[in-house]
């Protein structure tokens, strides 16, 4: 299992994001803001079996500020060639 025995989380709220432009069919990476939701699952992960906490590295105003309550949706931010070819591998 996953996750047993995690204490302590320390969470910076950031992650890598593949992004898709549409137009010219080249995607890239950037680090943005990750979403409230995942935040928020993040933040759970600490204290699951014993008592404990997780440090942001952001303040509130920040949280609320630039954080968006979601995340997009996947699809939107990768190509549908990768989509198709993820799916094909997994589905054998």
């Amino acid at each position: 299992m996953r996750g047993v025995g995690i204490r302590y989380v320390v969470d910076s709220g950031r992650e890598r994001q593949q992004r898709y432009h549409t137009t010219t069919g080249m995607s890239w990476f950037e680090v943005d803001w990750v979403s409230k939701a995942s935040a928020k699952q993040r933040a759970g992960r600490a204290g699951r079996t014993a008592a404990g906490h997780c440090y942001r590295l952001y303040s509130s105003a920040v949280f609320d500020a630039q954080f968006e309550s979601f995340a997009p949706v996947e699809l939107l931010n990768n190509p549908l060639e990768d989509v198709v070819v993820r799916y094909a591998h997994n589905a054998k």
